[in-house]
């Protein structure tokens, strides 16, 4: 128990209280934050998912600076790193060691489509995309 706990706290990267002070260190939403998500293709439960990810997969030994490890409502894991190096080859092992029992998928970016109504005629595509952008 004692070493989940340690390597729990060597993965958290800790400031000083004069750096949370003098505002030098960037907040969490102004990181850039890289996203893994895993989900199982045998039905696992999200426990057997994160001791088979500990297990055969080990954060610690591939030297992945994970901030945040958690389950979400739809059956999967969340992982979280500031390095989209780390992201890449912690599904490229998850998905070599672990095929079978686990799927490791990095979310894209959502295109979403507008629909904008009463434009005037003087606008052309163009345009109206600056527009929208501004």
């Amino acid at each position: 128990m004692k070493s989940n706990r340690r390597r729990h706290l060597i993965l958290r990267k800790k400031r000083l209280y004069s750096q949370a002070l003098s505002g030098n260190i960037p907040k969490r939403s102004e990181q850039k934050i890289f996203k893994l998500t895993v989900k199982s293709k045998s039905g696992h439960s999200i426990e057997n998912m994160k001791t088979l990810g500990e297990t055969k997969v080990n954060p610690v030994d591939m030297k992945i600076g994970i901030t945040t490890f958690k389950a979400l409502r739809n059956g999967r894991l969340l992982t979280e790193t500031q390095n989209k190096l780390e992201i890449e080859n912690r599904s490229k092992t998850i998905n070599e060691l672990c095929g079978e029992e686990l799927e490791a998928l990095t979310p894209r970016p959502r295109n979403p489509r507008l629909i904008i109504y009463n434009v005037p005629e003087e606008l052309n595509f163009e345009n109206a995309k600056e527009l929208i952008m501004k």
